[in-house]
């Protein structure tokens, strides 16, 4: 098997402004995700939902940590370390090979939600206001937004994801999402990272 850079997943990524950068999951990812939630939605049914709700900011219908065993065997955990890497790299210039093995995702042991790596399902009425994260970068993935509810930065940058797309930026970059006034389900994928120096 020939060796790949998989650096190169994030070539055709662009800035929306100096601090958001943006591009397209590879479509097996994407559907890994789409799994992942639809595995999520048993749990967001299920009668003791309420146990698992991983409550943040602002008023959601639901948010679950993703499960740390789907986590753990997936795709998505490499893809986010490499594009966290990739991030660090553009913003700094800092060579790539320094900052191998320098991201991860966020961990929460010693709570149930394991890692910072959480599922969103926004329906009419829901409101996620002026808000920031844990850790070094955060990310938002777009699994459904067909009315296209953008994320909207203090920055005055917004950006209204189509299914696939990925943005990541500094955590303590301030956005919000306006109340939802559609029937139909949103549904995104936030995450956090940590840079090691």
């Amino acid at each position: 098997m020939q060796n790949k850079n998989p650096y190169d997943l994030f070539k055709n990524f662009t800035f929306l402004d100096n601090t958001v950068l943006k591009g397209k999951l590879p479509n097996e990812i994407f559907l890994e995700l789409q799994y992942m939630a639809e595995q999520s939605k048993y749990i967001k049914n299920h009668s003791l939902a309420h146990l698992r709700n991983h409550l943040n900011v602002g008023k959601n219908s639901y948010q679950i940590s993703i499960n740390l065993n789907l986590i753990n065997n997936s795709f998505i955990y490499p893809y986010l370390n490499y594009l966290g890497e990739y991030y660090i790299h553009k913003v700094t210039n800092k060579p790539l090979e320094s900052l191998y093995r320098k991201v991860t995702l966020r961990e929460n042991r010693g709570h149930f939600d394991g890692f910072d790596i959480w599922i969103n399902y926004g329906y009419k009425g829901d409101v996620n206001p002026m808000h920031n994260h844990g850790g070094t970068l955060s990310g938002v993935i777009y699994i459904q937004n067909d009315f296209q509810i953008p994320t909207k930065f203090i920055t005055e940058i917004e950006h209204k994801g189509t299914s696939g797309d990925i943005v990541i930026f500094p955590s303590d970059l301030l956005h919000e999402v306006e109340e939802l006034k559609e029937t139909q389900e949103r549904i995104t994928v936030a995450f956090n990272l940590n840079y090691i120096e």
